[in-house]
């Protein structure tokens, strides 16, 4: 059996992301074709599961995404409620956004 050599904090190498983190969602967005409206419910859904969940976060990154967030900010009060047969999603007491079941 060999050994194990020490190994030193100083030897360790951090490296900073070189992937955007929300570039899953530029394509998203980028592929969910011609309909602005449909767009904003698909990046709107994707934010929410991905933890991106209160609304100034989430009308702030729609619109570094390329999408108008006025637009984004009527879509998502627009379609939160409790009812699962009319509303996407609901909004907390905490003022974070969940996905209805």
């Amino acid at each position: 059996m060999k050994p194990q050599n020490a190994i030193s904090a100083a030897s360790i190498i951090i490296r900073r992301p070189t992937v955007d983190p929300h570039e899953g969602l530029r394509r998203l967005i980028e592929n969910c074709g011609s309909s602005k409206h449909d767009c904003a419910i698909v990046f709107i859904t994707a934010a929410i599961e991905s933890g991106v969940n209160t609304g100034p976060a989430i009308i702030a990154l729609g619109g570094e995404l390329g999408l108008n967030r006025k637009h984004v900010a009527i879509i998502l009060h627009g379609e939160a409620g409790e009812n699962a047969e009319l509303h996407r999603w609901r909004r907390d007491s905490d003022e974070a956004y969940s996905l209805l079941p």
